[in-house]
């Protein structure tokens, strides 16, 4: 409409690109955040606060959730990390990936991307069975990372 404002970060999509895996669709993805630890000092006779970042860099783990469908990708993901971890199975090589995640406007095109690093599965959530069928089934899995980086699209 002609003077009304859109905002292009209304709920849409994600594509997710996942080392290995065919391109998905999401409905969120999230969240975006990375900090790095700070030390303080104080110093001085009226202890004045110096604070210096100290190196560490932390990221929350990253959740992804779709409507659920045939496709069993994020499954064998996380059931990779749980044969590794109980003894079933070996640690493999490809268990940490690096995620891409697009978030699209309503129009299907690429707003802003995120590069996550060296990430695996470490918990997964096969929805909720909705009896009055008045929610479509959804499934998700969160994920670990190192660390993120903001992309060009």
């Amino acid at each position: 409409m002609a003077g009304q404002v859109r905002n292009a970060h209304m709920p849409g999509l994600f594509r997710v690109e996942v080392d290995g895996f065919d391109s998905q669709n999401f409905e969120y993805a999230g969240p975006f955040d990375m900090d790095v630890e700070v030390s303080v000092t104080r110093t001085g006779p009226k202890l004045t606060e110096v604070k210096e970042p100290t190196g560490k860099v932390t990221c929350p783990d990253l959740e992804l959730r779709r409507p659920m469908n045939a496709n069993k990708d994020l499954w064998n993901w996380f059931k990779q990390t749980i044969d590794a971890t109980t003894g079933k199975g070996e640690l493999p090589a490809d268990l940490k990936r690096t995620v891409d995640i697009i978030q699209m406007d309503q129009a299907g095109n690429d707003l802003e991307a995120w590069r996550n690093y060296k990430c695996f599965a470490m918990g997964y959530r096969g929805g909720e069975n909705d009896v009055e069928g008045t929610r479509a089934k959804t499934e998700g899995i969160v994920l670990s990372r190192e660390y993120l980086e903001r992309l060009e699209v």
